[in-house]
């Protein structure tokens, strides 16, 4: 990669709550139309239409006003979901026609390990643990480490980046702490 370049790929695993597509959506809007690209082209790809349109509901119309088929910024929500890694893989192609394009893939972690989330999550820990160098990739992971797991949740602190924040007036209850997520979209592994 030449000097002075960014990273083109981004893995951004987060628990759920934090605010990965609003900040997604953020990210999206500015690459659409703030910084100077012409045409360009921005997407949200996840396993359902729903999903995806979380990352794009306040920015449908001005996509729609963009034209051409390479990608400027291509959004891949929850990676853990898609079976095959055929959709990365689309998207991944489609941001090399551009300059300066980024495939932006956010996730809960999932516990598939044959999995295309777990191959690139691979991948980014390890750049981030410096066994790899790739300046085109960026990479954030929240989440435990093997060792740190507890059956009692005790690891929870490490899990929510904005714990300790007050909370929501309209979600406090005098119920105590919340159980366990009935669907188990909590597990960590």
């Amino acid at each position: 990669m030449a000097s002075g370049a960014f990273a083109v790929r981004a893995y951004f695993e987060v628990p759920r709550g934090n605010a990965k597509s609003t900040l997604s959506s953020a990210l999206a809007l500015y690459m659409l139309a703030a910084d100077g690209e012409g045409g360009a082209e921005v997407y949200s790809l996840a396993t359902t239409r729903d999903q995806a349109r979380i990352v794009f509901g306040d920015a449908q119309t001005m996509a729609r006003q963009s034209s051409g088929f390479r990608t400027r910024f291509g959004c891949i929500d929850e990676l853990h979901a898609h079976k095959t890694r055929t959709v990365y893989d689309v998207v991944e192609t489609g941001t090399g026609k551009r300059d300066d394009s980024l495939l932006w893939v956010i996730t809960t972690a999932g516990s598939n390990r044959s999995g295309s989330c777990y191959e690139i999550r691979s991948f980014v820990t390890r750049l981030l643990d410096g066994v790899l160098a790739d300046n085109s990739q960026f990479g954030i992971v929240y989440g435990l480490d093997d060792d740190d797991w507890t059956p009692s949740g005790a690891q929870g602190q490490r899990l929510q980046p904005d714990r300790g924040q007050p909370p929501r007036r309209d979600r406090r209850t005098d119920a105590g702490p919340p159980g366990p997520d009935p669907h188990g979209t909590d597990a960590v592994r």
